[in-house]
């Protein structure tokens, strides 16, 4: 009942000063009792009301971004809850100081070890790579992936610090870690777009060789260039059936004497 009056002195009085007590003590009423779902339910209400101060709007905004974050944690520190990093994510993105809200996530759920943590500094990282934390969740993004062995995830966190922080000293070196990873592990997507940027054609060709993507290889083959693009392009038009085209090819590979054999 004593919520009901306030509301209707809220709205009776909104232009006044004393609406603006009124309605930061109906939202508290909810906040020390953590009752968050229903702090939410009444600050729109407020927020969609005609009339309310600006300051007040203002306020009302804040005390729904501080509900959320207590949400976030409270989440994050109840080791019986179901909540998890979708949860957490969906509470981030949606919250007006995004920033904070999915920084406060992201540790949330590192602390937890809970896997979605990749979800959300990937997030994170798509919208404030510019922020001055960025590159400390890069850097942890990788070394996750590096524990977890997940070699081909831990490539492609080499290659985006590298696209993200171009100035960085180390970014030239984690590209070049990322593409020999991606090698190793014949990641052909992966390899092409990186390849692209390094401009070592030679090492995609050599995947896509051991993956007798023929077709690919003789276009590749003509951006490696020289003997060794004469090869390739020689063997796979070969093993297109194209002999016609392959001899002259590997003829000339031959002929510089750098040539392999298939």
């Amino acid at each position: 009942r004593a919520r009901a009056q306030l509301r209707k002195f809220i709205s009776k009085y909104s232009d006044r000063v004393e609406a603006d007590h009124a309605a930061l003590l109906l939202l508290d009423s909810y906040y020390q009792k953590s009752d968050l779902k229903n702090l939410y339910r009444e600050g729109e209400r407020m927020l969609s009301q005609s009339g309310l101060r600006s300051s007040l709007k203002a306020t009302v905004k804040e005390l729904i971004e501080k509900a959320k974050l207590r949400t976030a944690r409270s989440l994050a520190d109840d080791p019986s809850s179901k909540a998890n990093s979708e949860s957490l994510l969906q509470l981030a993105v949606n919250s007006t100081d995004s920033e904070s809200a999915l920084y406060e996530s992201y540790q949330s759920a590192k602390s937890r070890k809970d896997p979605g943590v990749y979800s959300i500094g990937e997030t994170y990282l798509s919208k404030f790579a510019s922020h001055s934390r960025a590159k400390a969740i890069d850097l942890e993004l990788l070394q996750m992936a590096i524990q977890a062995a997940d070699f081909r995830l831990a490539g492609r966190y080499l290659e985006g610090y590298a696209a993200r922080h171009p100035g960085d000293t180390d970014s030239s070196d984690y590209l070049i870690q990322a593409e020999e990873i991606f090698s190793r592990l014949r990641a052909s997507s992966d390899l092409k777009r990186i390849t692209s940027m390094t401009g070592h054609n030679e090492i995609y060709a050599q995947t896509l060789f051991a993956l007798n993507r023929w077709e690919e290889l003789d276009q590749v083959g003509a951006q490696v260039g020289g003997a060794m693009g004469a090869y390739y392009r020689g063997v796979a038009k070969f093993r297109l059936g194209d002999k016609k085209f392959a001899a002259p090819l590997l003829n000339r590979a031959a002929d510089s004497g750098s040539g392999n054999t298939a």
